[in-house]
């Protein structure tokens, strides 16, 4: 699909110029940063952000039914699995915001959502992507992490990365409107490898033992926890 790419030498985030400039920016309008001065993740937590030829870009998203506006981190990590898979690189979702490779985050993705008179005008979806970063750079990074070129051995043309996630990302959201989660939900369970798999979830300021049961057809996940089995759609996990 076309899109606008506006793209600026450095931002203090990508998601936040979404958010400030919500009202003037059209459909699926790209944001793209060389560097993020104050980038963030999940729970702002600090995402590095050193200008290495990387991705960092946010999409104004404000044509999503606000219902299916949870399932736009799904398919922006399934959209980035696909693009890796173009470049012959195996990858693994980190439910629910992570994309790995080796069990070492290549990608990350934040969604925030824009809101008016209570109601969901919109949000504000965020995708970063180690395509060139350097070895000293990842080092700073609180998890274990790689880059594209590391995994390579090679330096990559991050805009044709660009290019390729956001094709497949639009037929992603065109299906997701048409259809719901429903239609990659194979998919996603095969990238996520959760079902049936012993975790420990954090989820309200509270550590629980659980067990995966499945992934519901909304993209929820159903857990077996506290003595009940309940749906979650946000949290994080740790496979034990």
């Amino acid at each position: 699909m076309e899109c606008n790419i506006f793209h600026h030498k450095s931002l203090e985030s990508t998601n936040q110029y979404v958010m400030d400039h919500f009202a003037d920016l059209e459909h699926f309008a790209v944001i793209l940063a060389d560097e993020q001065t104050r980038g963030k993740g999940r729970f702002n937590r600090k995402w590095i952000s050193p200008d290495e030829g990387n991705l960092y870009f946010s999409l104004a998203m404000n044509k999503t039914p606000p219902e299916k506006t949870r399932n736009l981190t799904q398919i922006a990590a399934l959209a980035t699995a696909k693009m890796l898979s173009d470049w012959k690189l195996k990858s693994q979702i980190k439910w629910p915001n992570d994309v790995l490779i080796s069990g070492k985050k290549v990608c990350g993705i934040l969604c925030e959502t824009i809101l008016a008179m209570g109601k969901i005008r919109g949000c504000a979806l965020g995708v970063g992507i180690n395509v060139n970063m350097s070895r000293k750079s990842l080092k700073d990074i609180e998890q274990p992490a790689t880059s594209m070129a590391i995994e390579l051995k090679q330096e990559v043309d991050r805009m044709k990365v660009l290019e390729e996630f956001l094709q497949y990302f639009s037929s992603y959201h065109k299906n997701l409107i048409a259809w719901g989660f429903s239609c990659f939900r194979d998919e996603w369970k095969q990238l996520t490898g959760l079902q049936g798999k012993a975790v420990r979830l954090y989820l309200a300021g509270q550590k629980y033992q659980a067990r995966i049961v499945d992934v519901n057809e909304d993209g929820s996940l159903k857990v077996h926890f506290d003595g009940k089995t309940q749906n979650i759609f946000s949290g994080e996990i740790d496979v034990l």
